[in-house]
Formats: structure tokens, C-alpha cells, sequence
């Protein structure tokens, strides 16, 4: 009789769990077996113009381990030491500390490393594993680093292109569901897919592989050999805004990105504002021929110094009785600033004002990376008009002064500077990104007449770029050589130099800017970025099909 009623109360008790409260205790199972899975989704590749690999994901494996499971934590941390190529005791350290069951040893092993991973995970049963992974990798190292930048641990864009655009390159992650045993421990082949990852979007870049490595590898020189803070260099293209090549010094390699400097991540190039200095000349001249506020045949004194209202300017490349009666070419052959100066307070503050703003100054660069722009001031005073006409009272970026000598040699329409050629999508679909027209800044007979002007700067002996001078190319160029402002006036014998270029200076296709930021010693733009601008061109010639005008011309 006893027996009947346990029964029946546990036949009861039976109904009531299976029955009643089944979906209770469904849940409560599925809390303890049932584990959500991510699925990550594959971040887009970066490719140069050419489909030449920049960034790419590669196969890894994570390694974790389990603290409470280990039987021989010491051993483990040495053996994984080995194989990883990082600090035994550093390993033992996070999982001494470790008060959880789980633990990341490293998320983004090289999967070749596998194997031997698994050797030790025999012996530390259900201790110590591996599970699918992937990692960033960069395949040639810190060239272009400026421009891509790099993803962290978390396959987030950080720095460069891979953070401007890392919701494209990122895709949709999807997850799945696992079940586990009682220890916690996944149960295979007991995996469903919820929701599939969908894969991030390729970008097809405009940077050309071969361009960049050549003007890294001639920056980087000239940076060293004048003992330079730092420099950058920028290839555009002048009838796309295409930026075949854009780099800084010091860089760094994003492989390793972790033990680098901060300060290096940013793209120099479009993030560094500096006063330009006398590469701003041209641009002033052109604005004035095309309003009709001066003509080529107009002339300008200098006598070495100018007073605008209380302030007395200086020409510094001016002998010591001044330039004399200057034309508008001498002007700039000569890089007068007491010239430039006068055509400045001719044009005035409205028009000078409207000149930077129609070459995109008040703005950032592009909008494919991360930029920076300084604004004009609010009173546009004589003092600035002067000053503001060589390139001092006003901010720019390296890539700003690529992109307006792009404008220059593009008949006067300025084209935005992009890094972006086309997207491709996870199924293969590519969609072009067409240039994009910003507006016309002169017209195009005042750019053509100062473009004309620029190649004296260089072919002339006298001109202060002739070290620009490429064998068998007319070059069109300007130099700049700019004092650096600082607390309570400029700094005392610092400067940043220039040099930007455009050609053939008969078809204009490419400029060339080059920026050298304090090298010591004398420091001229003519003497110090104009070289480097020469071996940059000389080194791509071959690579953009740069028709040759004279085969027999040679450095005089």
C-alpha cells in the first residue's frame, strides 16, 4: 500500500514537471546546455588600383584555456610560451589571476601554429583548446600604413581607412547556437546556424603599389639625410583626384601596430596643418589674372621690405637692395614675397577669402580618412591679405596643396581627392565610385598662363626649384620654404619646406607635393624637398607611362 502511493506521487510529481512546467524546465535546460554562438563575418579586403592584396584577413586559431581544469599550470604556461613566442611567466601570471572558468591566451594565432597547440591540449584534457579564428594581416608590411591604418583585436577599424570606412569593410556578424556537457565543455557536431554571417565589402583603392613604394623610399631618405621632425609626400592625379600615392615619416607597421607610438596612426598627410609658405604664390597669381586685377605684363618693386599698416614684412630670399622691378613670372622664378605680397592687397580680402575657400581649404580633404582643416579668420585685414599671398596666416594640409595644384593643372576645375576607386561586395558585384567635380577655382587660360610661369622656376638656372629638374620632362613647380608659428610669434630658425610639382608641365597629368618638416642645417624648399620631388617623378616615369619630352635632356 505504501509502495502505491509513492508511486502515484511520483507519477504525479512526473506529470506535473514533464506536462505542466515542461516549458519552465525547458528554459532552465536550455540556460545550462544551450550556449549562443558569433559568427563573425570576414572584414573586406583593401586592394591598390591594380587588385594587388594591402589588407586581408588570413586563418588563425584562438587558444584559450580553462584555469580550474589545469593540471600543471606552470608547464602549460611554458609550453604555450614556446609555441607563441611570448613570456611563460606572463601566461601564468593571467591565469593565476584568472577567477573565471574561461580564459583568452591569444585570439589571433597563426594557424599554422595548430598542431602543436593540440599536442598540449592531450595533455591537459579539456583544459586547454582552440577555436576558429582569423587576423588582420597586412602583407607588405608598413607600406601605405599611413593610408590604411589597422583593425585591433576586436576586428575594429582603428586607425587610416580601415577605421574611416570599417562599417563597410566590418559586414554583419550572424551566431549560432551549441550545446554543452554538464562541465561546461562543447558538445560536437551540436551546432546550428541561427543567423549566417554576412561578409564585409572590399574596397579597390586608388593607391598604386609601385608609386607608393617609391616615394616612401625617397621621403624616407630625405627625412634622414637633413635629420627632418618628419615628412610626407602625395601622387595625385590631376583629372580624377585619384591619390596614386600618399605617405608620412616616421610610419609604421600595422602587423605589429601595438608597440608603435599613437602620435604615427594618423594620416600626416591630411591630418598635419602647417603654414605653406610660398607654394601659395601661384595660386594667388592665378585668382588675380583670371579677375582681371593684374596681367602678365604687370610689374611690382621690391625693395627687400614692405609696410602693410604697423608691420613691416620681409622678403627673405631678396638680396640686400631687393629684387628690383619684378614681372608676375619673377615673381615667382624668384619666390619674391614683397611681390606676391602686392598682388595679394590688389585682390583683397574678399577675393582672397573666396580663392581658399573655392580650393577646399575651410574644409577637410576627404572624407575617405581622417582629415583636419583650420578655418579663415573673420577679419580679413590688409595684414592677411599680404601675409596670407606667401603662404603665412593660414593652414593647410599636405594633401590640400596637392589637391589645389590638381586644380591649377586641371584647367582651373578642382577635382575632390578620393583613395576609394570602387567597392566590392561579398558576391563579387563592383560598383564604380565616378570622380567627383568640386567646381571651377580659375579659368583655364589664367591656369595655363601660370603654369607656364612654373616651369621656369624650374628649368630656369636661376629659378629657385631647378633641383626639381627631371631628364626628359618639362616640369612645372613652385617651392615654399615657411616659417612655423609658435607661442608669442614664429619659431627662431625652424622651418617646414616644400616643393610641389606638376607633370609634363605640356599635359599636365600628376602633382607631386612634397613637405620636409624642420631638417637642419640651411633649409630651403629648393634645396631640400625640390630633390626629392625629382626622385620621386624620375622613380614613377616607367610605372604612369609619363611621356618623355626630350630622351637626350640631362640635369644641368
Amino acid at each position: 500500500m505504501l509502495l502505491a502511493v509513492v508511486m502515484a506521487v511520483v507519477a504525479v510529481r512526473l506529470a506535473q514537471v514533464q506536462v505542466l512546467q515542461h516549458d519552465y524546465w525547458q528554459r532552465e535546460s536550455d540556460g545550462f546546455i544551450i550556449k549562443e554562438i558569433p559568427l563573425p563575418a570576414a572584414r573586406g579586403a583593401i586592394l591598390d588600383r591594380m587588385g594587388r592584396e594591402l589588407a586581408v584577413d588570413r586563418p588563425a586559431v584562438a587558444v584559450y584555456v580553462h584555469p580550474p581544469r589545469l593540471t600543471d599550470p606552470l608547464g602549460t604556461a611554458r609550453d604555450l610560451g614556446t609555441i607563441l613566442g611570448v613570456s611563460p611567466d606572463s601566461i601564468l601570471k593571467r591565469i593565476s589571476e584568472c577567477r573565471g572558468p574561461f580564459l583568452y591566451i591569444d585570439r589571433q594565432v597563426d594557424a599554422s601554429l595548430k598542431p602543436r597547440i593540440q599536442e598540449l591540449a592531450k595533455r591537459e584534457d579539456q583544459a586547454v583548446g582552440t577555436e576558429p579564428s582569423t587576423r588582420r594581416v597586412y602583407p607588405k608590411g608598413s607600406v601605405a600604413a599611413d593610408v590604411l591604418g589597422f583593425a585591433g583585436i576586436e576586428r575594429t577599424g582603428l586607425a587610416g581607412i580601415e577605421a574611416a570606412c570599417d562599417k563597410l569593410l566590418s559586414g554583419q556578424p550572424g551566431h549560432a547556437v551549441g550545446e554543452r556537457d554538464a562541465t561546461g565543455w562543447p558538445i560536437p557536431h551540436r551546432t546550428r546556424v541561427i543567423q549566417p554571417a554576412r561578409d564585409g565589402t572590399t574596397l579597390k583603392l586608388t593607391i598604386d603599389l609601385s608609386v607608393q613604394e617609391a616615394c616612401e623610399r625617397e621621403l624616407a631618405e630625405a627625412v634622414k639625410s637633413n635629420h627632418a621632425k618628419a615628412g610626407c609626400a602625395v601622387v595625385l592625379e590631376t583629372r580624377t583626384g585619384n591619390v596614386l600615392a600618399a605617405c608620412d615619416y616616421p610610419t609604421y607597421d600595422p602587423n605589429s601596430w601595438e608597440g608603435t607610438k599613437q602620435s604615427t596612426w594618423a594620416p600626416r598627410f591630411a591630418t598635419w596643418t602647417y603654414e605653406p609658405g610660398s607654394t601659395i604664390k601661384p595660386l594667388v597669381a592665378a585668382m588675380a589674372l583670371d579677375a582681371g586685377v593684374i596681367t602678365e605684363n604687370s610689374t611690382f618693386t621690391c625693395n627687400k621690405t614692405y609696410t602693410v599698416g604697423r608691420h613691416k614684412l620681409e622678403c627673405r630670399h631678396a638680396p640686400s637692395g631687393g629684387h628690383g622691378t619684378l614681372s608676375v613670372a619673377d615673381i615667382l622664378k624668384y619666390s619674391c614675397n614683397i611681390g606676391a605680397l602686392q598682388i595679394g592687397l590688389k585682390a583683397k580680402g574678399e577675393r582672397m577669402s573666396r580663392l581658399f575657400t573655392g580650393l577646399g581649404f575651410t574644409e577637410p580633404p576627404t572624407t575617405e580618412l581622417p582629415s583636419q582643416y583650420q578655418v579663415l579668420p573673420t577679419y580679413l585685414v590688409p595684414t592677411w591679405c599680404a601675409t596670407s599671398s606667401y603662404g603665412q596666416g593660414i593652414s593647410i594640409t599636405p594633401l590640400h596643396l596637392a589637391a589645389a595644384y590638381g586644380a591649377l593643372a586641371n584647367g582651373g576645375e578642382r577635382m575632390r581627392p578620393r583613395f576609394i576607386v570602387a567597392t566590392i561586395d561579398p558576391n563579387g558585384t563592383v560598383s564604380e565610385r565616378p570622380p567627383v567635380r568640386e567646381g571651377r577655382v580659375f579659368g583655364a587660360e589664367a591656369s595655363r598662363r601660370v603654369l607656364e610661369m612654373l616651369t621656369r622656376v624650374v628649368e630656369d638656372t636661376h629659378g629657385t626649384g631647378h633641383e626639381a629638374k627631371v631628364p626628359g620632362l618639362v616640369v612645372a613647380g613652385k617651392t615654399g620654404t615657411a616659417e612655423i608659428p609658435g607661442p608669442g610669434g614664429y619659431l627662431a630658425n625652424q622651418w617646414i619646406v616644400s616643393f610641389v610639382g606638376v607633370l609634363p608641365a605640356g599635359d599636365p597629368r600628376y602633382v607631386i607635393a612634397v613637405v620636409i618638416d624642420r631638417p637642419t642645417g640651411t633649409a630651403y624648399g629648393g634645396t631640400v624637398a625640390a630633390p626629392v620631388f625629382r626622385d620621386i617623378a624620375e622613380s614613377i616615369v616607367t610605372t604612369l607611362q609619363i611621356p618623355i619630352d626630350n630622351p637626350k635632356s640631362d640635369k644641368q
